[in-house]
């Protein structure tokens, strides 16, 4: 039997070959073997070029390996100056500075009244006179508005190094004023248990404005960190709060709290003049009482009893003095009326014509006022 086989089979291409059956039997199983045999190949070096490809992502070249770490430690790198870079210009640096500007003002005011002895305004009922000047408003003798003014004032000078360096990667004022902060409030709370405790039915204006400023500048500082960060610093953060608490607490240790205002409840005692008055005392005494000056001042002012020795004795008789505590210092007293009426903030204070003058005056000075006038 002859066949003639046309076309082709995989690889094996005949055209108008005279075959036998047998013969064409032979050659298409040969061609199928080939063929099978030429997918295989295929198959194997497919799947040895895709093991080689895993190999190499997952493993890398040598220098491959040293790029890759090195960018991960850069990135590591950057990740952590990012950090604080994002917490410095998230930091509201604006608020906190006013904040801080508003407490140096009050801490100020409450300062210059401690040491000149001059009474502190107060627009809540009762006055803050037995608060401010009971033996908690002292810290080892040194005033706590003064204290208080150096923390305002360095958290006002910090939060404005920050506002003027915003690109700086120095987190020196962004901590600082968190450091400053937790100090203005731990204190603030300490002083609020005392007022609370201590001092009951009795509303300390100054008191409460110095809690809300001090706690305002926490939290605004707080608002300034990721919440990671908080964490980080929390456990030297508690450690500062309680050391603040640990050092008022050693300070006031020794107060009595049933006595610790009774100093300042003093009945009036008029301090006598015991120098001798010169001619040009006695006549500058009577001028000032001819031109209707005045001198206010309280019994217990030193600075008020050293006015009056300038004039001597003899010059009291016409000496234009008005008492501010006539009937004592008292807890809830107030100024006389005729010492509130000429808004009395300092003692010694001289009003001549109209004008007002803080602290004892030279007679030069008084002379020099009168021959103005």
């Amino acid at each position: 039997m002859v066949l003639s086989v046309h076309g082709h089979v995989g690889r094996c291409s005949f055209v108008s070959i005279q075959l036998t059956a047998a013969h064409s039997t032979r050659l298409l199983a040969s061609c199928r073997s080939l063929n099978r045999r030429a997918l295989h190949a295929k198959t194997s070096t497919k799947s040895a070029s895709d093991r080689r490809c895993r190999k190499i992502q997952c493993t890398g070249f040598p220098d491959q390996q040293t790029s890759t770490s090195g960018r991960q430690d850069t990135q590591q790198s950057i990740s952590h100056s990012d950090r604080y870079r994002r917490g410095q210009k998230g930091m509201p640096y604006k608020l906190i500075s006013a904040l801080a500007l508003g407490g140096t003002a009050l801490t100020a005011y409450l300062a210059v009244s401690k040491l000149s002895g001059a009474p502190v305004v107060c627009l809540a009922s009762g006055g803050c006179g037995s608060v401010l000047n009971s033996e908690y408003a002292t810290v080892f003798g040194i005033p706590l508005s003064l204290l208080g003014l150096g923390a305002y004032s360095a958290v006002a000078a910090l939060s404005i190094r920050g506002i003027l360096s915003q690109s700086s990667k120095t987190p020196v004022s962004q901590y600082g004023v968190l450091a400053g902060g937790a100090v203005l409030a731990s204190c603030s709370a300490s002083l609020l248990y005392v007022l609370l405790t201590r001092f009951e039915g009795e509303a300390c204006t100054w008191c409460l404005t110095s809690a809300g400023l001090s706690f305002g500048i926490l939290a605004a500082a707080c608002s300034g960190f990721s919440r990671r960060q908080l964490q980080d610093v929390a456990p030297q953060g508690g450690g500062l709060i309680a050391a603040t608490i640990l050092f008022l607490s050693l300070a006031w240790s020794g107060i009595d709290p049933q006595g610790a205002e009774a100093v300042y409840d003093i009945p009036y005692q008029a301090a006598t003049v015991t120098t001798q008055s010169s001619s040009r005392g006695e006549q500058l005494a009577k001028r000032l009482n001819d031109a209707g000056a005045k001198m206010y001042g309280a019994f217990w002012c030193s600075h008020c009893h050293e006015q009056k020795e300038a004039f001597g004795s003899q010059a009291m008789k016409d000496f234009p003095y008005v008492e501010c505590y006539p009937d004592g210092f008292h807890k809830f007293d107030d100024l006389a009326k005729q010492c509130k009426d000429a808004n009395i903030q300092a003692f010694p204070a001289w009003i001549i014509k109209g004008q007002t003058y803080s602290g004892a005056q030279s007679f030069d000075k008084l002379e020099k006022i009168l021959d103005s006038q």
